[in-house]
């Protein structure tokens, strides 16, 4: 099992706050996902792998072509800017790439120079990664935990739904408008998007599993929970 989840929230460098935006690419057969956070770098790059991938041009080293792919647009679309803007200024983009043909995960980081990592299992943030929403995946997926527990396609999606929309409360200009979600089952191995309807169920149930997890918290008799410990 494998879940993509994304917020909807433009990017801060947009004059236009307002609007919501789709951050993932599909290929046409479903089997490529391409998740993308930063500048309009990241657009232009998701955009150019899922060409990449439709023009059955798909690389045997992957890694080293994605992170050719992220130089060359970088040097394209900020070629006459990079040497005049301090470090701190420069476009960034990271990018989520799951082929769920050969059932890989890459990582794609551009910033002057790419880099590409690949991961076959865990789970891997990308855009706001230093968010405090992200103790909640970390609490029950990090290192210490019994994935196993994880039996089934709902807990992944109720837990990534969870981080999410967690994320929008602690950090609201960075992350919101709602999220989108895409499944895949390695028996199909083809992106499955989470309709409107489960969304706003999914919605429903965070907010519900978050006001108990707050009255269990604040209860008035936590004293004796504490002295229990």
């Amino acid at each position: 099992m494998f879940v993509l989840v994304t917020d909807r929230k433009r990017s801060r460098s947009k004059l236009d706050y307002s609007a919501a935006v789709a951050k993932v690419f599909l290929s046409e057969d479903r089997q490529l996902a391409v998740a993308m956070s930063g500048s309009d770098l990241a657009k232009n790059l998701g955009r150019r792998i899922v060409n990449l991938w439709e023009s059955k041009q798909w690389p045997e080293r992957v890694e080293l072509a994605l992170e050719e792919v992220g130089n060359e647009e970088f040097t394209k679309y900020y070629s006459s800017h990079i040497r005049e803007r301090p470090i701190e200024e420069q476009p960034r983009s990271q990018l989520l790439i799951f082929d769920a043909k050969a059932w890989q995960l890459y990582e794609l980081h551009s910033c002057g120079k790419s880099r590409c990592e690949t991961y076959q299992s865990g789970y891997i943030p990308i855009g706001h990664s230093e968010n405090l929403a992200l103790f909640f995946s970390e609490r029950f997926l990090g290192i210490g935990n019994d994935n196993e527990r994880i039996a089934s396609m709902s807990t992944l999606k109720r837990l990534a739904a969870f981080t999410v929309l967690t994320a929008a409360r602690l950090n609201p200009t960075g992350i919101g408008y709602g999220f989108d979600l895409f499944t895949f089952d390695s028996k199909r191995a083809i992106a499955e998007q989470v309709s409107t309807e489960e969304r706003s169920s999914l919605k429903n149930a965070v907010k519900q599993l978050d006001q108990q997890m707050d009255s269990l918290i604040f209860q008035n008799d936590s004293s004796s929970a504490i002295d229990q410990t």
